[in-house]
């Protein structure tokens, strides 16, 4: 019986950015607060104040966040710059991780991929075609080809 598939592995770095969120405060000069009277349930207490609350950051002005859910403005704020920061590190992150891929996509490129097959008993350098012997490969006896 013939073996008519192979596998192809490529060994990657495990590299995952760590991004923590920034520490929003309400007295930053590029964070922006607006309050308005609140709308919905809560009676006589949400229509006397001016407990609802948009916020977004000077940097990032494509993410506004609006918080009407607590019937303090405080409470509000501090809902709403806790999400505005978690939402600018997601940013932060999904911008970080795709750098990440695209050295990914760039190691696995075909100059430096290999087609291992033990059935056959040999392995491929993509690029230039040549094939070792699948022992000498396990045991490093092998040149690789110059660019």
């Amino acid at each position: 019986m013939r073996q008519t598939s192979y596998a192809t592995v490529t060994v990657l770095d495990e590299k995952t950015p760590r991004i923590t969120a920034p520490a929003l405060r309400r007295d930053d000069p590029s964070v922006h607060v607006e309050t308005a009277r609140g709308t919905g349930p809560g009676g006589q207490h949400r229509n006397t104040r001016d407990t609802a609350v948009r916020a977004w950051h000077a940097d990032y002005p494509e993410i506004i966040v609006i918080r009407n859910s607590g019937r303090s403005q405080t409470v509000n704020v501090d809902d709403a710059l806790a999400e505005l920061a978690e939402r600018i590190a997601a940013l932060h992150h999904s911008a970080a991780m795709a750098a990440v891929n695209a050295q990914r996509r760039a190691q696995a490129e075909p100059d430096i991929a290999f087609t291992h097959s033990a059935f056959e008993g040999w392995v491929k350098h993509h690029a230039s075609g040549q094939k070792w012997p699948l022992r000498a490969w396990e045991q490093g006896r092998f040149t690789m080809p110059r660019g």
